[in-house]
């Protein structure tokens, strides 16, 4: 953080204004800040948790149909012969 104070007197004045409220102190802004960019991106995460949740699920369920769809398996299909 860079100060734009010139002398020791505007520092002091800025502390006593920055005292009585007028004037926010930056890192309780940054603070302030930093708390609701977490939230939002905890918000996503769980969003995010969320949808790959719901994809896996779709996932078992289309392996699912698929397997259904194609019945047992004939005989002799895929019967793996060892050599002699």
């Amino acid at each position: 953080m860079t100060s734009t104070f010139t002398t020791r007197q505007d520092f002091g004045t800025a502390l006593a204004l920055q005292d009585v409220g007028e004037i926010p102190d930056p890192r309780e802004a940054q603070i302030a800040r930093l708390k609701t960019e977490n939230s939002k991106l905890r918000e996503r995460l769980a969003a995010s948790e969320q949808t790959v949740t719901e994809l896996a699920a779709q996932h078992e369920e289309i392996v699912r149909l698929r397997e259904a769809a194609a019945g047992p398996p004939k005989s002799g299909a895929f019967q793996h012969h060892e050599p002699q």
